[in-house]
């Protein structure tokens, strides 16, 4: 099945809402990322002042004033319209932002289309979700990634014109606003097998039978969706491409390439492939690199205590509460950063 979206965008001119006539952008969800005990009752009141507008001048000006806090993402409805050939535009990145995308065609994978955030900035991040037995847990957006999202967005100057390597991508949603914020991206997970499986890394510790026959195609579709090159270019966007890899392939791996920054989106749970994961990111970060690793707080307790011996053999870390607030309720987060040690 195939429907065409048009999206919510902004114009690389003003933030104006680049739509047909007549259809109005609706936002479904208002994602929060709180650090610490920090104050955040004016980004609930910009919220509140969102899902009440009047009109559609009212809604723009006053999504325009969320994306500019630097805490808040927008989660949009996807719009259906009369079916447009148009492909997605290459996506330019000027000041306040960046995007041009009405008419944008998207390939649906489920029911519901692309999922779609205008996140802190403006920036504009898709991706499509995809059924649970072809991806297991990879298969979803977590609230982690959304806040991980938030988080790249907020601190974009980490990420330019670096080279990235995004662990167990799942949809791609961290790695893409890695490569919006201007890296050079290699998304990666599990090489595709069509063939159903028991598997408690996949399944989230449960016994359900899941493949990854979805998993790298549907990453190489989500760059695709988002504009993104597979090689980098000049200008501030970065690029995406796809790597398949094994975490278990890691221990005392030589890898043909290391990566400034190394990242992971609630790629702990509850101790499975702990051991293996600290060997993917020891392996792939550059001497001196660091690594990123945004965790739901009750998946990370019962994996953290091994992860943290593991990395600190090889370098520094540091830990970070946060909480991610939607509209549906919230989740503690613990972002670990891993720097390793420089070559002696």
């Amino acid at each position: 099945m195939r429907k065409v979206w048009t999206v919510l965008a902004l114009s690389s001119s003003a933030a104006a809402y680049v739509l047909p006539a007549g259809i109005q952008p609706v936002p479904t969800a208002f994602w929060l990322l709180q650090a610490g005990s920090e104050d955040m009752s004016a980004d609930v009141a910009l919220c509140s002042k969102c899902c009440g507008s009047a009109n559609a001048e009212e809604l723009e000006a006053s999504v325009a004033a969320l994306t500019a806090t630097g805490r808040v993402a927008v989660e949009c409805e996807p719009i259906t319209t009369p079916d447009d050939p148009q492909p997605l535009k290459t996506k330019t990145k000027t000041a306040p932002n960046p995007a041009f995308l009405a008419g944008a065609t998207a390939e649906e994978l489920t029911s519901f289309g692309p999922r779609t955030f205008l996140l802190p900035g403006g920036a504009l991040a898709r991706v499509n979700e995809f059924d649970f037995e072809d991806g297991g847990t990879g298969s979803r957006v977590w609230d982690a990634a959304i806040a991980m999202g938030i988080w790249l967005a907020r601190n974009e100057e980490l990420f330019c014109g670096k080279s990235v390597l995004e662990l167990g991508s799942g949809t791609g949603f961290s790695g893409i606003c890695a490569a919006l914020a201007g890296a050079d991206v290699t998304l990666s997970d599990m090489a595709a097998n069509a063939e159903a499986t028991s598997s408690t890394a996949l399944a989230g510790g449960s016994a359900t039978a899941v493949s990854t026959a979805a998993l790298l195609p549907n990453l190489e579709a989500n760059a695709r969706l988002n504009g993104l090159p597979e090689a980098l270019a000049s200008g501030p966007l970065g690029a995406a491409r796809t790597l398949a890899l094994d975490w278990e392939e890691c221990f005392g791996a030589e890898p043909a390439k290391t990566y400034d920054v190394v990242l992971g989106s609630d790629v702990v749970y509850e101790g499975f492939a702990v051991t293996a994961l600290a060997a993917a990111v020891i392996a792939n970060t550059a001497p001196g690199g660091v690594a990123y690793l945004m965790s739901a707080s009750s998946r990370f307790a019962d994996a953290s205590a091994a992860l943290l011996v593991l990395l600190e053999a090889k370098g520094t870390v540091e830990l970070e509460t946060l909480t991610i607030h939607n509209s549906f309720g919230n989740t503690e987060l613990v972002l670990t950063t891993w720097t390793k040690e420089e070559v002696a």
